[in-house]
């Protein structure tokens, strides 16, 4: 077994651009470690929200979202112009997220508290910064899911599978995934208006990894149904079938009475 582990390792390494891998000896410290234990089971119990980009979200009422645990994605600091006020958590894994046109990630300071990002990239702004490695489920068929935050995430071609797996570390109990659809052959496109460089990636990375993406999410819910954790898509729409649905405004019913 620790041979395998010192394999996976060097693979993961040798796939990594020569820039990534410096990024990952500056920001993988000891001081990361701690910061990352410090976490662990912080939010025993209780439900978050993982938020994707999909279009299907303007059929929803995000200031519902407000007082609630939330993870955003990618340039999901946009959704502020849809009544998302905050988040609580942002997550990070496309090195060349940073460098899009009008990307605007300075909003991103006055939006999350703290954004998980990958190791092998810098972020370009100053926040509470956790970073964490991962590496593709393809190279490492023996684990579908992480729960150790410290060793590298399962990969599933998207950073929504990193959220749901950093959600199990901290704590939450129900993880509820909103405007992840996933059907890209018939809803293209994010909620906001996306860059150039989105709209490329999504036409050459997204449609052609959709499955993989699927798979993902049915095995981070088969691992989490097995946890004791509750894994449920509240997206209005979609072909994320895998995991049980719910619809979204019934989410909010208990609270509202209280």
């Amino acid at each position: 077994m620790a041979s395998n582990q010192k394999l996976l390792q060097r693979l993961n390494f040798l796939f990594c651009t020569p820039e990534e891998r410096i990024f990952k000896k500056e920001n993988l410290t000891d001081t990361n470690t701690q910061k990352i234990l410090s976490l662990k089971e912080k939010y025993n119990g209780k439900r978050c929200f993982v938020i994707g980009s999909s279009p299907s979200l303007n059929l929803l009422d995000l200031t519902k979202l407000n007082n609630e645990f939330v993870f955003t994605v990618n340039r999901g600091y946009m959704l502020k112009e849809k009544g998302l006020l905050h988040s609580s958590f942002h997550v990070i894994s496309d090195t060349n997220t940073f460098k899009d046109n009008n990307s605007k990630f300075e909003q991103l300071e006055n939006f999350s508290d703290k954004i998980f990002c990958y190791a092998g990239m810098q972020p370009p702004i100053k926040m509470d910064t956790y970073y964490f490695d991962y590496i593709q489920y393809q190279l490492n068929k023996e684990c579908s899911f992480q729960n150790n935050l410290l060793k590298p995430l399962i990969g599933y071609q998207s950073v929504i599978h990193f959220a749901i797996q950093i959600a199990y570390y901290l704590g939450f109990e129900d993880i509820y995934l909103l405007g992840v659809d996933l059907d890209f052959a018939k809803n293209k496109g994010h909620i906001y208006k996306e860059t150039d460089e989105e709209t490329q990636r999504q036409l050459e990375h997204s449609i052609k990894e959709a499955q993989t993406m699927l798979y993902g999410i049915k095995k981070c819910g088969e691992f989490l149904k097995g946890a004791g954790v509750n894994l449920l898509n509240a997206s209005p729409s979609g072909i994320v079938d895998s995991i049980e649905r719910v619809k979204y405004e019934t989410l909010f019913k208990e609270r509202n009475n209280e």
